[in-house]
């Protein structure tokens, strides 16, 4: 459970930089989710995220990770929720979404086999 832990709070931790505007680097920590993935953890990961979600730990729960303006000194201004999806929610769907993508390539290839 722990390394389930660690693998999505790289991931969660990368995702709030990248939206937060700071530095972009490559993300190593997929291999992490890789590797679960093809051990048969992904329903285990994606609990996890499911839960994380709930407690808002993947960030604000109540600005917009997909709307926002610039105010008149061309400052970006964060829109609070208004149907749009919240910065949680767009980190947790995208996490998901990466390990459904690499549950779909592993069972078209037929590539989940155990490291055992």
């Amino acid at each position: 459970m722990s390394l389930v832990g660690g693998s999505l709070g790289g991931g969660m931790f990368y995702g709030v930089g990248v939206l937060q505007g700071k530095n972009f680097h490559i993300n190593k920590d997929s291999g992490n989710m890789l590797y679960l993935t093809r051990e048969g953890k992904a329903e285990d990961m994606i609990n996890t995220i499911e839960q994380m979600r709930k407690k808002g730990q993947f960030g604000s729960t109540t600005i917009s990770a997909t709307n926002s303006t610039t105010d008149s000194a061309g400052e970006p201004v964060n829109i609070t929720v208004d149907g749009d999806l919240s910065v949680n929610d767009y980190i947790a769907k995208r996490l998901i979404n990466q390990i459904r993508s690499y549950q779909t390539i592993m069972d078209d290839n037929n590539l989940n086999k155990s490291d055992e």
